[in-house]
């Protein structure tokens, strides 16, 4: 089953509203087009910190988040794979924010249900 998160962005994929890879991603922040960068989370450490760095020079404002969702989960979703996402659309990165703070909380209240039934 898809949950809303990832049901989410495929339809942010077929909208255009969605850009994949460190390049792409760059150099959209260069040109201002870009509100929140997102990174899956079996994203490598090398690219991890080389994208934090990059906004950290000149783009601290915009929102990193790391999801909880693999490259294969994103991949499964829009067809492509990549460890790195970036949101054109103010509102959009509003709703993916909110959207994505839902589902950890969800899997958190899951992993610790789990916890409380073992116990």
């Amino acid at each position: 089953m898809i949950d809303k998160f990832l049901s989410f962005l495929s339809i942010e994929k077929k909208s255009g509203g969605l850009i994949f890879g460190m390049d792409e991603v760059k150099a959209k922040l260069l040109t201002g087009d870009i509100c929140l960068v997102m990174v899956a989370s079996d994203i490598s450490l090398k690219s991890l910190e080389k994208i934090k760095l990059f906004m950290a020079e000149k783009f601290s404002k915009i929102d990193l988040i790391k999801l909880s969702y693999t490259k294969d989960d994103i991949e499964k979703i829009t067809g492509k794979y990549a460890a790195l996402i970036g949101v054109s659309d103010t509102n959009i990165a509003n709703k993916i924010k909110l959207l994505a703070s839902w589902e950890s909380g969800q899997k958190a209240a899951e992993r610790n249900d789990a916890y409380n039934d073992k116990i």
